[in-house]
C-alpha cells in the first residue's frame, strides 16, 4: 500500500468551506463555528455537514467527489441539527435541537426525521409535530432519540422513545422500537428497566444490554434475555462499580466493556462468551475515552484517552488501517487525528484533525488516489498563530486527592512575568475541561494571559467516586482544589503570582466568587458570567426545581441545610469579598435567573464593594449571538487589563 505523502486541497467548490486565515480579532473567537458534525455515507458518495450562521444552521448534503451541494435544509432561527446519522447509502436520519428559555445547553425536540441525499424524500418518523404526509396526522406525545442505524438493514432503524405522562413530564421507562424509515411502521422490541439508558446491540442488531443509573443514581446494567423477553440484572457489581458494555466484536459472542470495580476510573476489557475478562487498557485515575472505528465493522481501531493529555491507543495491532493512521498522523504533528467514518468498502475515510491551538478540520482520504483533501474548516478565518500551547498536569490537593489541570501559555510567554487567569468549568458534576481548542481560553491567551483550568473533584472522566466527591462540597473542597491548583502553578514560578484573576461561567462563575472569598490573597479580581451566587435560590428559581427529578438532584448534591447553603453562597458572604468584581448576565437566563446576579450585586454594594455589571437583553445561560459574545469577551479583557494588565496586547 502506498502511504499518503501529501494532501491535495480543493480550490473550487470546496473553497467556500476551506477559506483563508486573517489576523486574529474578537469576532473570530466570539462567533460560532462555520461547520461541524460531518458524516460520510456508507457508500462514500455523500457527506452531510452542518453549516452555521448567526442564529440558524443549515444541513448540507454534498457529493463527496465534486464537493457540490445536493441538498440544503435551513432550520428556523436558533435551531440546529442533532445526532445526524446515515441509515443507508442515501438516507440521513437527524433531529432538531434548540436552546429553550435561556437553558445552558441545546435540547432536542425528541424528533426522528429522515431525508434522502437529494432532498426529494422526507419522512417525519417520530415527534410532536406529526407526519404531514399522511391524511391523518399522528402526533407523538413523547421524546425519542436514534440509537442504532442497523448496519446490515437498509430499511429500519432503532429508536429509544419515552412517552409524556399527564403532567407533561417524561415517564421513566422508555421503549426500544424498530422503525421503518420509508413507511414509519413501528415494532416495539422491549421496554427498558431504567430511564435514560445506554443501549448495546450486537452486530446483527439484536438487543443485548442496557446500562445507566437506577432510581437512587447508582450504576446498574441489565442483560436482555431474548427467549424470555425479559431483563436480567447483572449481579455482583460492588457499590459504585460499573459494567458498561460498549460494542460487540465479529461473531457476536465477545464484546468490549468499560468496567470499574468499585467506582474508580474505568478500564477497557474484552469480555468473552464464558464471562471471563481480559484487561486491554487502563490509565491510572482516568476513564477510558471513546473508540475510533476501523474499516472492519465491529473492530475498533483505537481508543482516545485522557482529556488533559490526550493520546490515541491502538487496538488493531499492525493492520493496514493502523499503518494508514500512523502515516496520516505524522502529517499533523502536535494534533489529534480521528477517523470518523469509513465507506463500507474501506476506500474512503472521513477524518478530523484538531489540537489545543486549532479548531477541527475535516479531510476526506481516498485509498485509490492515495490523497487527502480538506473539505471543511470549522473556523477558517481564525489565525492560529495567536494560539497558545496547552499542557496537562496533575498534583495532590491538600487532602491527598489527585487533581488534574490544564495550563495554556501565550506564544510570547515570559517565565515569571505572564499574568494568569484561572477559569473553572461549569457543571460542576460530570463536566470536565479538555486539552482541545477553546474559544474563550485562546482569546485570553491571544491577549497575553496564561489560563489555568482545573478538573476539580466532581468533574467527569475520573470515575464515579471522584465525581461523587463533589456532592455537598461546592463551596468547600471543590474551591480548595481550584485554590491549590493555582498555588501549585504559582509555585513553579511559571507565571506572575502577583497578577492572578479568576473567571468562569455558570458554576465557574460561582467558583470565581467563592474562591476569591476563601483565598483573597491570591486573586486580584473576579468575574462571574451567568453565575449562581445564592444556593438556596436554586431550589426556588430556574429550570432545575421545575421538575421532581431536578429537586431530587439538588437535594442529593447540595443538601437541605439552610445554614450550610448560606455558608457556601457568595451572596451571603459578600462582606468577605474584597476584590474587584465584574458580573455578566443574560436577562433571559433560565438556568441561573437574573435575580441571582442582582442579589449578589446588592449584597456587594451594601458591603461597600460596588461591582461592575453588564446585563445583556435577550440572552440566556451563556450568550449565543455574535455581537453579544463580542460584548462579553471585550468586557472580560477590559476588566482583566485594568486589574492585572496583559503581558502584551496581541489582537486588534
Amino acid at each position: 500500500m502506498r502511504l499518503p505523502k501529501y494532501f491535495c486541497v480543493l480550490t473550487l467548490a470546496a473553497s467556500m468551506f476551506a477559506g483563508h486565515s486573517f489576523a486574529a480579532n474578537v469576532e473570530d473567537y466570539a462567533k460560532l463555528n462555520d461547520f461541524g458534525n460531518a458524516r460520510l455515507s456508507p457508500d462514500g458518495k455523500y457527506i452531510a455537514v452542518e453549516r452555521y450562521d448567526e442564529i440558524s444552521s443549515t444541513l448540507i448534503i454534498l457529493d463527496a467527489e465534486t464537493q457540490k451541494p445536493l441538498t440544503e435544509l435551513t432550520l428556523p432561527p436558533h435551531q440546529s441539527i442533532h445526532n445526524a446519522e446515515w441509515a443507508n447509502n442515501d438516507t440521513l436520519i437527524f433531529a432538531r435541537s434548540q436552546r429553550f428559555g435561556g437553558e445552558e445547553v441545546k435540547k432536542t425536540f425528541g424528533e426522528i426525521i429522515a431525508i434522502s441525499a437529494d432532498g426529494k424524500r422526507k419522512k417525519y418518523l417520530y415527534g410532536m409535530i406529526g407526519d404531514s404526509s399522511s391524511s391523518a396526522i399522528q402526533k407523538d406525545k413523547g421524546f425519542a432519540k436514534l440509537i442504532n442505524t442497523l448496519e446490515h438493514d437498509d430499511k429500519n432503524i432503532i429508536i429509544l422513545a419515552t412517552d409524556w405522562d399527564k403532567s407533561g413530564l417524561l415517564n421513566t421507562k422508555p421503549s426500544i422500537i424498530k422503525v421503518d424509515i420509508y413507511t414509519g411502521r413501528r415494532d416495539r422490541i422491549a421496554v427498558s428497566p431504567i430511564s435514560n439508558p445506554w443501549v448495546t446491540f450486537d452486530l446483527s442488531g439484536n438487543l443485548r444490554f442496557v446500562s445507566g443509573s437506577d432510581e437512587n443514581y447508582m450504576p446498574v446494567t441489565y442483560r436482555y434475555i431474548e427467549t424470555a423477553k425479559e431483563w436480567q440484572k447483572i449481579e455482583g457489581i460492588q457499590p459504585l462499580g460499573s459494567f458498561f458494555p460498549v460494542q460487540f466484536l465479529p461473531g457476536d459472542k465477545d464484546f468490549l466493556a468499560e468496567i470499574s470495580e468499585a467506582g474508580e476510573a474505568n478500564c477497557l476489557y474484552l469480555v468473552k462468551q464464558d464471562n471471563s475478562r481480559e484487561k486491554l487498557h487502563c490509565e491510572a485515575g482516568v476513564n477510558i475515552g471513546g473508540s475510533m472505528p476501523s474499516s472492519v465493522n465491529g473492530v475498533p481501531l483505537a481508543i482516545l484517552s485522557n482529556a488533559t493529555n490526550p493520546n490515541v491507543v491502538m487496538l488493531s495491532g499492525d493492520s493496514e488501517d493502523s499503518r494508514l493512521y500512523e502515516s496520516i498522523s505524522k502529517s499533523f504533528p502536535g494534533e489529534i487525528v480521528v477517523f470518523k467514518d469509513f465507506s463500507s468498502n474501506g476506500e474512503r475515510i472521513l477524518f478530523s484533525v484538531s489540537s489545543d491551538k486549532k479548531p477541527s478540520r475535516y479531510y476526506l482520504y481516498d485509498r485509490k488516489s492515495n490523497t487527502s483533501r480538506l473539505v471543511f474548516n470549522s473556523k477558517a478565518s481564525l489565525d492560529d498563530s495567536m494560539s497558545g500551547t496547552t499542557t496537562g498536569f496533575n498534583f495532590k490537593a491538600r487532602d491527598g486527592l489527585t487533581i488534574h489541570g490544564l495550563l495554556t501559555l501565550p506564544s510570547n510567554h515570559v517565565k515569571g512575568k505572564t499574568p494568569m487567569v484561572v477559569m473553572p468549568h461549569g457543571g460542576p458534576l460530570g463536566i470536565s475541561d479538555s486539552w482541545y481548542f477553546h474559544n474563550d481560553v485562546q482569546w485570553l491567551v491571544a491577549n497575553g494571559y496564561a489560563v489555568l483550568r482545573v478538573n476539580f473533584r466532581g468533574s467527569g472522566g475520573y470515575g464515579e467516586n471522584f465525581m461523587r466527591k463533589g456532592y455537598g462540597t461546592w463551596g468547600k473542597e471543590i474551591q480548595y482544589d481550584i485554590i491549590d491548583a493555582t498555588n501549585f502553578v504559582a509555585d513553579t514560578q511559571t507565571i506572575d503570582k502577583n497578577r492572578i484573576c479568576i473567571t468562569g461561567g455558570s458554576f465557574g462563575a460561582y467558583s470565581a466568587l467563592m474562591s476569591s472569598i476563601l483565598a483573597p490573597q491570591i486573586f486580584r479580581c473576579a468575574i462571574g458570567y451567568a453565575g449562581v451566587y445564592d444556593l438556596s435560590m436554586m431550589f426556588k428559581k430556574g429550570d432545575i426545581p421545575a421538575t421532581n427529578s431536578g429537586v431530587r438532584y439538588l437535594d442529593l448534591v447540595l443538601g437541605k441545610d439552610q445554614a450550610e447553603l448560606a455558608a457556601q453562597s457568595p451572596a451571603a458572604r459578600a462582606g468577605e469579598l474584597k476584590t474587584p468584581v465584574l458580573l455578566i448576565h443574560g436577562s433571559d437566563d433560565g438556568r441561573t435567573p437574573l435575580p441571582q446576579a442582582q442579589r449578589l450585586e446588592k449584597a456587594l454594594r451594601d458591603a461597600g464593594n460596588q461591582p461592575e455589571m453588564l446585563v445583556v437583553p435577550n440572552e440566556g445561560h451563556g450568550f449565543v449571538r455574535t455581537k453579544n459574545r463580542v460584548l462579553y469577551l471585550n468586557a472580560l479583557k477590559a476588566f482583566l487589563d485594568k486589574h492585572i494588565g496583559p503581558a502584551k496586547t496581541a489582537t486588534k
